[in-house]
C-alpha cells in the first residue's frame, strides 16, 4: 500500500514529536514525515486529525472463552483497531477464569487465528479468582501472560497481595500486578490501614489521611517499552508527594 497523509497533527513522545507533517506510507510502511511531501500516489488530507503510533489498551475484556455472546476476541479487536488500538491486555475475568496455561494458550491460538491485532493475556493473580490462593504466576508466564489481576475481584486478602508482589519483584514470573481499585476492593481502604498490613516493615514517612488512595507509578510502561520504576505513591487529590512503601503495581 502506497499513500500519502498530508496536514495531519503527528504525534509521537517517543520522539518528542507533536507537529504538522505529511506522512508518506510505502509499502505499508511509514517512509518519510515531513512537511509539504510530494507525490503522485493516493492522498489522504488528514486536516484536523491525529495521526499517533499504536495505542495500547491495558484494560480489556475479550469475553473469550465462556462468554462469547458477550464479546469475543475477533469481535473485541476489531473494535480495538477501529479506535486505534494496535494491542489490548485480555483480562483474566472469561469462563473459566485464565488461571492456568491451557487458558492462556486458548487465547493466544484464538487471537493469532482471528484476531485484528496484538493479544497480551492477562491471568489471574489468585486460582479463580478467589482471592484465596495463588495462581501458578511462573506457569502462566511461561504460557505468555505479560501481567496478573484479578480484575474486577481484585484480592481482598492483605498477605496474599503482598506474596503475589513479593513473588513477581524477586524474579520468579517476569510479570506485572494490575491492581483494579474498585469501590469495594482492598486497594480502597484506607490508606494507613492498608500499608500497615501489606508492609509492616516500611516506615510511613507522613502521616496518611483518612480518604487518600494507596496508588503506583503505572506498570504499564514495561508494555510500553519503557523502565519500569518500583515504589508505591500515596495520592491524594492534587498532591503526588511520594510515599515509599515497596513493589509498585499497575
Amino acid at each position: 500500500m502506497n499513500v500519502l497523509i498530508t496536514n495531519a497533527r503527528v504525534v509521537d513522545p517517543s520522539q518528542e514529536l507533536d507537529a504538522k507533517l505529511d506522512l508518506l506510507i510505502e509499502d505499508g510502511l511509514i517512509a518519510r514525515a515531513d512537511k509539504r511531501i510530494k507525490a503522485d500516489i493516493e492522498t489522504i488530507d488528514a486536516n484536523g486529525l491525529i495521526a499517533v503510533p499504536g495505542l495500547i489498551d491495558l484494560h480489556t475484556h475479550l469475553r473469550e472463552p465462556g462468554q462469547e455472546h458477550k464479546e469475543t476476541i475477533a469481535t473485541g479487536t476489531r473494535a480495538a483497531v477501529a479506535g486505534g488500538y494496535t494491542a489490548v491486555c485480555a483480562m483474566a475475568n472469561t469462563l473459566p477464569p485464565n488461571d492456568e496455561r491451557a487458558v492462556t494458550e486458548m487465547i493466544i491460538a484464538e487471537s493469532r487465528r482471528n484476531g485484528a491485532c496484538r493479544v497480551y493475556p492477562i491471568g489471574a493473580v489468585s486460582k479463580g479468582l478467589k482471592g484465596e490462593a495463588l495462581a501458578e504466576l511462573a506457569d502462566l508466564r511461561a504460557a505468555g501472560c505479560v501481567g496478573v489481576s484479578d480484575d474486577g475481584k481484585p484480592v481482598w486478602n492483605a498477605q496474599l497481595m503482598r506474596r503475589a508482589l513479593e513473588y513477581c519483584a524477586a524474579g520468579h514470573t517476569g510479570v506485572e500486578v494490575f491492581v483494579i481499585a474498585n469501590a469495594d476492593t482492598v486497594m480502597s481502604r484506607p490508606s494507613a490501614e492498608l500499608a500497615a498490613e501489606v508492609f509492616p516493615d516500611v516506615p510511613v514517612t507522613r502521616p496518611l489521611g483518612e480518604h487518600e488512595t494507596l496508588l503506583s507509578i503505572d506498570k504499564a510502561r514495561r508494555v510500553l517499552g519503557y523502565a519500569p520504576e518500583h515504589s508505591w505513591r500515596i495520592v491524594r487529590r492534587g498532591d503526588a508527594d511520594p510515599v515509599p512503601a515497596g513493589r509498585s503495581t499497575c
